[in-house]
């Protein structure tokens, strides 16, 4: 070895030494990350709200528009990282690519998270600790959080945005990120959009012409890739559908639960409650940020949970997933909270007090809906049975089956398992790839029956068939054929 590449070597060593002294906190922080979603990319299959991207995604590669001939409600970004993740592994393995994927957001959000507690100066011994519990919390797989979902990635978005509001980079380019946030996810796009009006009047000191001018520029920057996009999609045909799936099919979603509590021996729907309790806390939140009874810091954070928890609240649905868009708002909150008790600021530390109360009443306690401790995320027992070898080779035996026997046949798929679509190598007649879009109104009920009518064959699954309703429904349109490895196959009568 010559003493060049000797020197060479040794310097290299010694940067790397110097760079993990520098950063042993993150590093540490990251690894531990890693190690609790390790387990995530050692199953065998994609589950829940995974398996809808990537079969729409597959069926994508099979010649679907998405949107027209195959439909979900959530915006496209998803759709798209499934789709290019799914080409490159040619869909094979895809959730180890996609979680992947996650793993990495999730430690760069840990990073930006480290960064904006430095930039809000908390106090130097609570930081770690405050980024030990988001690191734990974005990390253990106990609420779907080891998912490629949506929430994970709103995460990062949020705390991209965040950082970028505290070193005060362009609103253009932030404008930007709330388009990107909105072909994401919609609460993500309002939570963005919230926080960084947050920012603008509760946190930054600047002048009122000055914020007149960042709100301007942040519409302007959000307005630009709308308009392309839109322009674009519209020479295809294809704008109706989009603004018709993202805004109008996202409200009916919300629409179509109105669960309900009992107080005082009366049944409230939880819905009014919800926008009641908002509005009370959203008004009391105003009047104390502008007359500057709280610190900007604490309008900051405790205005980003609340943000936070309306996104949250806004579906009224009981997902523990959804939980996760909360972790930032929680750990800011649980920062400024113990910074003011360490600064001995009684005031400051009975409103962040009252702040953690409501966390834990509105969101953890049986009077609200959303209880993460009773919502069967943490089912191992079905989630064990979905990523066993035998589950993995019961798949491969229908795949195999169904492609070689229907090659070239119209195949309809009636399964409330959508990762099945993946392994299938003709597109099917389906325009929805999970049984419970069938039954969002008459309209998708009429479409099953006239997918059917139009299909040579029709596959239920053993969790399907049980749907005795539907099979009421096409009773006269279908002739019990066979079943095989749980996958129940039914041949079309004559149109």
């Amino acid at each position: 070895m010559s003493h060049q590449t000797k020197q060479y070597l040794q310097d290299r060593l010694a940067n790397l030494t110097k760079f993990i002294e520098n950063n042993y906190e993150f590093l540490s922080l990251a690894l531990l990350f890693f190690c609790l979603r390790l387990p995530s990319l050692l199953a065998h299959e994609i589950v829940n709200d995974e398996g809808i991207y990537a079969a729409i995604a597959k069926q994508m590669t099979l010649g679907k528009t998405l949107y027209v001939t195959i439909w979900d409600h959530k915006p496209p970004l998803l759709f798209g990282l499934y789709y290019v993740a799914g080409v490159l592994s040619q869909f094979n393995h895809l959730y180890f690519w996609v979680r992947l994927i996650a793993i990495a957001g999730g430690i760069y959000s840990i990073n930006l998270m480290r960064k904006i507690v430095m930039e809000l100066k908390f106090p130097e011994r609570l930081r770690y600790y405050v980024l030990l519990v988001f690191t734990v919390l974005l990390g253990a797989p106990i609420y779907l959080n080891y998912e490629a979902n949506a929430e994970v990635f709103i995460v990062l978005f949020v705390l991209i945005l965040l950082y970028s509001l505290l070193k005060r980079k362009s609103f253009y380019l932030l404008g930007g990120l709330l388009f990107l946030g909105l072909c994401l996810k919609v609460q993500g796009f309002i939570e963005l959009a919230g926080i960084a009006g947050i920012f603008i009047f509760f946190y930054d000191s600047s002048a009122i012409k000055q914020k007149a001018i960042s709100v301007i520029q942040l519409i302007l920057g959000f307005s630009i890739p709308f308009g392309i996009s839109a322009i674009i999609l519209n020479k295809y045909g294809l704008f109706s559908y989009y603004v018709d799936t993202i805004l109008f099919s996202n409200l009916t979603y919300t629409g179509l639960i109105n669960p309900t509590v009992n107080l005082v021996r009366t049944i409230f729907p939880i819905r009014y409650i919800v926008y009641i309790a908002f509005t009370f806390i959203v008004t009391i939140y105003s009047y104390m940020s502008i007359t500057k009874k709280i610190s900007r810091i604490d309008a900051l954070c405790i205005g980003i949970f609340i943000i936070e928890a309306f996104c949250v609240v806004f579906p009224l649905r009981s997902y523990a997933h959804y939980f996760i868009q909360l972790l930032p708002g929680i750990t800011l909150l649980i920062a400024v909270s113990i910074s003011n008790y360490i600064a001995s600021n009684k005031k400051m530390l009975t409103y962040s007090t009252i702040a953690i109360i409501f966390v834990h009443l509105f969101f953890f306690s049986d009077l609200f809906f959303f209880h993460v401790t009773r919502h069967d995320a943490i089912d191992l027992q079905w989630l064990s049975e979905l990523t066993s070898i035998e589950y993995s080779n019961k798949i491969s035996a229908f795949s195999v089956r169904t492609n070689k026997e229907y090659a070239g046949k119209k195949v309809f798929l009636y399964t409330s398992q959508p990762w099945n679509f993946v392994y299938l190598t003709t597109p099917t007649v389906n325009k929805y790839v999970f049984t419970q879009q069938y039954w969002i109104d008459l309209n998708t009920q009429k479409e099953a029956l006239e997918e059917i009518r139009n299909a040579d064959i029709a596959i239920f699954d053993d969790y399907s068939v049980k749907d005795k309703e539907m099979l009421l429904l096409l009773k006269d349109s279908l002739t019990y054929q066979y079943s095989l490895n749980g996958y129940n196959y039914y041949s079309v009568n004559s149109k």
